[in-house]
């Protein structure tokens, strides 16, 4: 039941979220560059690892690039936004795309993170 609900759920998500991303506006030079000042505000996520006790290298990437992925919220925020009349077209599109590169790319860097932590345990135990 609980794969299933999973599986539901991220259909449910993409049906209501993933049908309103204007990916053709993904292009335009300005979308883009606001895409990147989101981002360089979205690298405060990061600066959350910095919080951990303890403070080792790998747990201070976990948690920052765990942090980091976190971007479902932002879309329901950036769709009540916009229809509300607060964001214009632009400016959602280029906050769903900053919000989708974190959501893509955190995850990847986190499993690299804690891979090559599991190898530097797996090393000191040799």
């Amino acid at each position: 039941v609980k794969r299933l609900q999973s599986w539901l759920v991220k259909l449910f998500f993409a049906a209501t979220c993933g049908f309103i991303v204007p990916v053709r506006s993904f292009a335009s030079a300005t979308v883009f560059g606001r895409a990147a000042l989101f981002s360089c505000a979205g690298l405060g996520k990061l600066a959350s690892g910095l919080l951990v006790v303890p403070a080792s290298r790998a747990n201070v990437l976990t948690v920052g690039l765990t942090m980091a992925a976190w971007g479902e919220f932002a879309f329901i925020v950036a769709t009540a936004s916009l229809n509300s009349g607060l964001l214009d077209q632009t400016t959602f599109a280029a906050l769903l795309l900053a919000v989708l590169a974190s959501v893509v790319i955190a995850p990847v860097l986190a499993r690299a993170a804690l891979r090559g932590s599991q190898r530097r345990k797996e090393r000191a135990i040799l």
